[in-house]
């Protein structure tokens, strides 16, 4: 839980670096990105917690599991931020479908307010014609 926690606000530090109304520079366009990936590791420890206290909260290669790896659950959560889904890791339970909709979600809102906030700072840097 520590992890998760660490990660929440790591990822809240940065969000609010990234997005102050100043000038966008290549430290904020790596700051969006390690919030990308920030965002993967985070969800990954809690789908860990998830299965600690739902055993069976996944499928891996159409077998239930009662716990897979971080290794693995690292590779579900990549596999759905990015809505690759390979379908080979799947969520049985319903605590484990909420946790996967709820990152497919966050994921991809991320992106659009990422594209928002850059379409508005070259908006308004860019001169009057």
């Amino acid at each position: 839980m520590l992890s998760a926690a660490f990660y929440t606000a790591t990822a809240c530090y940065l969000l609010r670096y990234v997005f102050l109304p100043s000038i966008l520079d290549i430290d904020k366009l790596y700051g969006c990105a390690a919030v990308y990936l920030l965002l993967a590791v985070l969800w990954t420890y809690l789908y860990a917690i998830a299965q600690h206290f739902f055993p069976g909260a996944f499928a891996a290669g159409g077998n239930a599991r009662d716990a897979l790896s971080i290794a693995d659950l690292l590779h579900y959560s990549f596999a759905v931020q990015t809505t690759t889904g390979f379908g080979d890791i799947v969520p049985v339970l319903a605590s484990a479908r909420s946790l996967t909709m709820e990152q497919e979600a966050i994921g991809v809102l991320y992106i659009a307010i990422l594209v928002a906030r850059f379409a508005g700072v070259y908006t308004q840097e860019r001169p009057d014609a």
